[in-house]
């Protein structure tokens, strides 16, 4: 990865509106771990996730944010932090008023992105 995504808000003209996507920035790409920075637009959702070799823990830099869970629904805002196991399915929605910044730390065996998939 090594490089910073994004999607315009305007896509194919006026007709075709796409909003806002993560941007996304890979600070740290080791053996073991990869490390991003993630700014999250003002009520941009995720699609349920799963991770089946890596966890990843979320941290909140600034922002508010809702993580869904199997076993519930997470409110975190700044300096909390979340552990998501390989193999749990996962969501996360920035319920704040302003851009929600996270750092994501994922460890495992593997950890390219083809190892995430959607459910």
């Amino acid at each position: 990865m090594g490089s910073i995504s994004k999607i315009s808000d305007y896509v194919g003209g006026a007709s075709t509106i796409v909003p806002l996507q993560p941007l996304v920035k890979e600070v740290l790409n080791g053996e073991d771990m990869r490390i991003f920075t993630i700014t999250v637009p003002i009520e941009f959702s995720t699609a349920k996730l799963r991770h089946y070799h890596s966890s990843k823990r979320l941290i909140v830099v600034d922002g508010a944010m809702m993580v869904h869970l199997r076993d519930g629904i997470h409110r975190l805002v700044k300096e909390d932090q979340i552990l998501i196991p390989a193999t749990e399915p996962h969501s996360y929605q920035n319920i704040g008023r302003i851009p929600l910044k996270l750092v994501e730390i994922r460890t495992g065996s593997y950890l390219d992105d083809d190892e995430i998939v959607g459910i």
